[in-house]
C-alpha cells in the first residue's frame, strides 16, 4: 500500500476488520475540517436540447443530469399533469370532465368555476359518489348582476379512486377549469 498526496493505492485484496466508516459524514451546516472532506457527487453533462436521456425501470439506480456548467436539471412539472376546461350549455348531469387512466387516480389541485346566473355545480368521481366540491352561485339582488366566480387551490390535492373519471353536474350554464395530475 502506498500513500501519495492523500490518495491510497492498494494492490491485491482488501480485508477490513473492525468498524468501517464512510467519509463525508459531517452534519448539515457543520464545520468542515482538514481531515474530513465531503463526498463528491457528479452527474452527466447534457445539452438542454429536449432529447430524452433514456428511461429507467422503477427502483433502478440512475444518474442525474446537469447542463455543461454543472447546474443540475430539475423537472418542475409532473409528467402526468393535466389542465382541462369545459362549458355547459345548460343543466348537465354526470358530464365527463377528466377521463380516467387505467390503474391511476386523478388528483385535483386547482379549480376555477364561473356562472353568469344563479347556478349549483358539483364535482365528483362519478354520479354514484358523494361530491367532493359543491358550489352554489346565488342570484345577486342588484339589478343586472348575478352568478359569480370561484377559484381554489387545494393544499392537499383531492384524490379520486383509481380508474374513476372526474365528472360534474350543473343546474345552469357554467364554465369550469380544472388542473391536477394522474398518479397511482
Amino acid at each position: 500500500m502506498t500513500l501519495v498526496r492523500g490518495e491510497v493505492n492498494i494492490l491485491g485484496g482488501v480485508n477490513i476488520t473492525g468498524t468501517a466508516a464512510e467519509a463525508g459524514d459531517i452534519a448539515h451546516d457543520g464545520p468542515d475540517t482538514s481531515t474530513s472532506f465531503p463526498v463528491k457527487v457528479g452527474g452527466l453533462a447534457k445539452d438542454f436540447d429536449g432529447t430524452d436521456p433514456g428511461a429507467v425501470v422503477e427502483g433502478d439506480r440512475c444518474q442525474f443530469h446537469t447542463d455543461r456548467q454543472g447546474t443540475q436539471f430539475v423537472n418542475i412539472g409532473n409528467p402526468y399533469f393535466f389542465f382541462t376546461a369545459a362549458a355547459s350549455g345548460g343543466a348537465t348531469t354526470g358530464a365527463a370532465l377528466v377521463a380516467n387512466v387505467a390503474s391511476m387516480s386523478i388528483y385535483v389541485t386547482d379549480v376555477i368555476l364561473s356562472a353568469l346566473t344563479g347556478a349549483s355545480l358539483t364535482l365528483r368521481e362519478d354520479t354514484s359518489t358523494v361530491a367532493f366540491l359543491s358550489v352554489d352561485f346565488y342570484p345577486v339582488l342588484t339589478a343586472g348582476q348575478s352568478g359569480g366566480n370561484f377559484g381554489h387551490s387545494f393544499r392537499n390535492p383531492i384524490k379520486l379512486a383509481a380508474n374513476k373519471p372526474l365528472q360534474y353536474t350543473a343546474t345552469e350554464k357554467v364554465k369550469i377549469n380544472v388542473s391536477g395530475y394522474y398518479a397511482p
